[in-house]
């Protein structure tokens, strides 16, 4: 092999030098980065969850029956216990009273088959006035059917007084006068409006001594409840 060789009074120039050893060299080939992706402005969509599978109930308990109504307790401050002569399970005092028309009625013979409410009222009390009226719009027709009564009585009114306040409040049941409140004096010392609920033969089952949501509340239970012990015949 035969070697050039180069004249020693020509210099090869440095640059084609350079050259010629560059063309020599390995290149090293470097990727292009990989394009990043557009971004368009819309948020991508969450995945969606997977379904939890639900929990089976327990096996239900069957529920337990409410309780039977019961007649509502009697509570009574002892201020106001004192005012009364008769209590529950007393029987209601015996005594004669006349109606509106003047005859006598004597009161365990005016009782219903059932049940009777019985109610000491006065027409200057605007409690007493409003249960009669309430009285005999809501509870005195269909008291009536089941075998109920009601006998108010009016306290210390003229008999004038007393007819022309159940007139109006069409009270189209038995309405007795005491207008020296000699039979109210055997249930109670004062207060008015009283209600009792008596059986058939009499016995004081409820009672109150004013008139409120609470006492229709009571009242209507009561009856109800003793309607529903005692079967009509």
């Amino acid at each position: 092999m035969s070697i050039l060789k180069v004249p020693e009074t020509h210099a090869v120039p440095a640059v084609i030098l350079l050259a010629l050893l560059v063309g020599c060299l390995p290149v090293e080939v470097v990727d292009e980065p990989e394009p990043r992706p557009v971004e368009t402005g819309v948020p991508e969509e969450p995945p969606e969850p997977e379904p939890v599978p639900a929990e089976l109930p327990d096996d239900p308990q069957p529920e337990e029956p409410l309780p039977p109504p019961t007649i509502p307790t009697v509570n009574l401050t002892e201020e106001l216990r004192a005012t009364s002569l008769v209590e529950v399970d007393d029987q209601i005092p015996q005594g004669e009273l006349p109606d509106l028309d003047g005859q006598m009625h004597a009161i365990r013979d005016v009782l219903g088959d059932r049940l009777t409410v019985v109610l000491f009222w006065h027409s200057g009390n605007m409690h007493s006035v409003v249960q009669l009226e309430d009285l005999a719009r809501d509870i005195a027709g269909p008291l009536s059917e089941q075998g109920g009564g009601i006998i108010a009585i009016n306290v210390g009114d003229t008999p004038e007084k007393a007819a022309e306040a159940a007139r109006k409040a069409e009270a189209d049941f038995l309405v007795l006068l005491d207008p020296d409140k000699s039979y109210f004096e055997k249930v109670a010392t004062e207060r008015i409006p009283r209600t009792y609920v008596l059986d058939a033969e009499g016995t004081i089952l409820w009672f109150d001594l004013e008139y409120s949501r609470s006492t229709r509340r009571d009242l209507e239970q009561t009856i109800n409840v003793v309607l529903a012990e005692q079967p009509q015949q």
